[in-house]
């Protein structure tokens, strides 16, 4: 959704200024406050330690909504043009930077439920939805300014024409970030990724070889007791090549190093 709204404003501006502003090299002026972005990079260690990573994403996005809105107080005023588009500069880095981070988390949260990592289908999901992104952006872009009326050809566009510029410009991507924060609402990862990373490198170490416990579960007997289970890279014998740390079935800990020996 963030990548829609990004595009649309983007693609939609050189239209904006043109029939709403009235002046296309007013957009000059508005884009010089994208260097605000990159320079707010460096709290981002801060506000994620703080705040969490989910909250600032949100944060940012509300942020970047807000900012949408404002030129609809005064459509063709500078200003609110730009602390609108300083707005959404600082709102959009976050989200460009940080999603990075929060595709990483659903990988080690994959590999802990299911013992496989997909780096491949994360990466290749969310290339993907890149890609579907900008094209529903310049579908979205031709669909209202047709449905308003638009005529490339014209030098005066009807007032329909420029509502539905001015309409792009603003509602549309402030309402898919607000999309965009009800649906990180269902990321939950930030209270529990310690321990899932804790887990992942007690497991990596078993694996390893470093910690010489593991605990032999056989498939009826793990799916009997909803206790999970994670294939090692090499079949330990006995175990049916499934393992998990000691702590969940302490009776059923082996030396790996002699599978034949109960500790």
């Amino acid at each position: 959704m963030t990548n829609i709204a990004s595009n649309i404003v983007a693609n939609s501006q050189t239209y904006y200024f043109k029939y709403v502003v009235g002046d296309i090299s007013m957009m000059s002026l508005v884009s010089v406050t994208s260097i605000a972005g990159p320079l707010t990079i460096a709290f981002y260690p801060m506000l994620s330690k703080k705040i969490g990573m989910k909250n600032l994403m949100a944060a940012a996005l509300l942020i970047g909504a807000v900012g949408k809105l404002l030129p609809l107080l005064g459509v063709t005023s500078m200003p609110l043009l730009l602390v609108s588009a300083l707005f959404f500069s600082i709102s959009f880095m976050p989200i460009f930077i940080l999603t990075s981070n929060v595709i990483i988390n659903c990988m080690d949260y994959g590999e802990y439920k299911n013992g496989v990592r997909g780096e491949g289908i994360y990466t290749c999901v969310s290339g993907f939805c890149s890609k579907v992104g900008t094209g529903l952006a310049s579908g979205m872009l031709g669909l209202v300014t047709a449905l308003g009326g638009y005529d490339g050809t014209a030098v005066v566009q009807s007032s329909s024409a420029v509502n539905s510029v001015i309409l792009l410009f603003t509602v549309v991507p402030a309402a898919l970030y607000f999309l965009a924060v009800l649906a990180l609402q269902f990321y939950k990862l930030d209270k529990e990724l310690p321990y899932i990373q804790e887990e992942l490198k007690r497991e990596a170490h078993l694996l390893q070889g470093e910690k010489i416990v593991c605990c032999i579960l056989q498939r009826p007997f793990a799916a009997a007791n909803n206790i999970p289970m994670i294939r090692t890279s090499a079949p330990i014998p006995g175990a049916g090549g499934f393992c998990r740390h000691p702590t969940y079935l302490p009776n059923y800990r082996i030396d790996l190093k002699n599978p034949q020996n109960k500790l």
